[in-house]
């Protein structure tokens, strides 16, 4: 059992008092390795998944550009028109140039990495 110092003299934890303890230290525990889990998470969105040579990141920013492209694309298309070549940043600083030739094999690739990240049923 763990004493605590009351006026100066060591004293036995009670029962209530040490099964306090315990849990903030197994809470502690909880909240240490989910901040841990957390930022590894974000590591890797932000490192990304190589595609045509470069690590494209996956963040909500990069998904909000790419939601952009694909939806330039689809319209591009349904025009009978080609997509001009956009140069795309991606959050972690990588460019990749994104051509209405490439889009499907990078959307492809780029997708279920961001998907990922996300929680299914």
């Amino acid at each position: 059992m763990r004493t605590k110092l009351v006026n100066g003299v060591a004293v036995q934890f009670s029962a209530e008092e040490e099964a306090a303890r315990s849990a903030e230290e197994a809470q502690a525990a909880i909240d240490s390795a989910l901040s841990a889990a957390v930022a590894a998470v974000e590591a890797s969105k932000r490192t990304g998944v190589e595609i045509l040579g470069v690590l494209c990141s996956a963040t909500k920013e990069d998904q909000n550009g790419l939601t952009a492209i694909a939806m330039g694309v689809t319209l591009a298309r349904m025009s009978s028109t080609t997509f001009p070549d956009t140069v795309f940043q991606f959050s972690n600083g990588n460019v990749l140039t994104i051509t209405d030739a490439n889009f499907n094999s990078i959307y492809a690739a780029w997708v279920p990495f961001r998907q990922s990240f996300f929680a299914t049923s």
